[in-house]
């Protein structure tokens, strides 16, 4: 039932997509900004409660509705997951960036390509040269492919082997709103948000994502493995070993596929 709510999930995305302006996200917001001023006193036991009202607790709250309308219908479940993978799940929440970025690329606007970055990450573009401003796009659509939907989508399929519904869809993309909000909180309204608090969302964010970010990792990487075998005739033996070390403890996203484009860094 797992694999049949995200396919829907992705198949309804496609027809309707998420606005960045929903509801879901405005509520999102003021729960972790109410959770923040209420809770946050700046020490540790402080950071604990406040991720554990803005992760733990909106985690809680879809599983045991899904479990009440479980015991009911499984068609009701069903209904469920699809809810609330079409709120945390998805290519198009990211993709029309990368699609309008590469279109104006292709055409030689360089300058509108640079001002769409700027929208979508929030950084100075304009005196980017073209390879670096290649190099940024492809870094972070990798990212948001990663954390938009392969996190997603393995944290959900874990938490409905579980026979907790959709517990780790939200866990995962609350824990992951949670480091870049307040990161964000602090950079641009100089909002006086605790150190222990930013640590802790990041620490926490990151030890969620070990095993995922991996995982992508590892495709990414074999699939670059399997254009260079295409390309060497397919005499790489000693790509398979490589892969397993690289996947395990080199999780990095942007120098997986930068190769057949140039060079990048990671940011995770």
């Amino acid at each position: 039932m797992s694999f049949l709510a995200v396919l829907l999930a992705l198949i309804v995305e496609q027809i309707r997509p998420l606005q960045l302006a929903n509801p879901v996200h405005a509520g999102f917001l003021a729960w972790a900004r109410w959770a923040g001023v209420n809770f946050d006193a700046g020490r540790e036991r402080h950071a604990w409660v406040v991720w554990s009202v803005t992760v733990i607790a909106p985690a809680l709250m879809v599983s045991m509705i899904f479990v009440l309308l479980d015991h009911y219908s499984v068609v009701l479940a069903l209904g469920w997951d699809l809810v609330v993978l079409y709120f945390t799940l998805g290519f198009r929440q990211f993709s029309h960036y990368f699609t309008d970025i590469r279109d104006a690329l292709e055409q030689g606007r360089e300058d509108e390509a640079r001002a769409l970055l700027r929208d979508w990450r929030h950084l100075d573009a304009s005196e980017l040269p073209r390879t670096e401003l290649l190099r940024h796009v492809i870094e972070h659509a990798l990212l948001a492919a990663h954390r938009h939907v392969f996190g997603v989508f393995f944290w959900f399929v874990l938490g409905s082997a579980c026979g907790l519904g959709p517990l780790g869809a939200v866990l995962y993309r609350m824990a992951e709103f949670g480091s870049r909000y307040w990161g964000h909180k602090q950079a641009r309204e100089a909002a006086p948000t605790s150190e222990r608090l930013m640590r802790r969302f990041v620490q926490l964010f990151e030890i969620i994502d070990f095993v995922p970010v991996r995982l992508t990792a590892a495709g990414l990487l074999w699939w670059v493995i399997l254009r260079s075998r295409s390309a060497l005739g397919g005499n790489t033996p000693i790509f398979g070993p490589i892969a397993m070390w690289a996947c395990c403890w080199q999780p990095l996203l942007a120098h997986v596929a930068w190769p057949w484009v140039g060079s990048a860094r990671s940011k995770l």
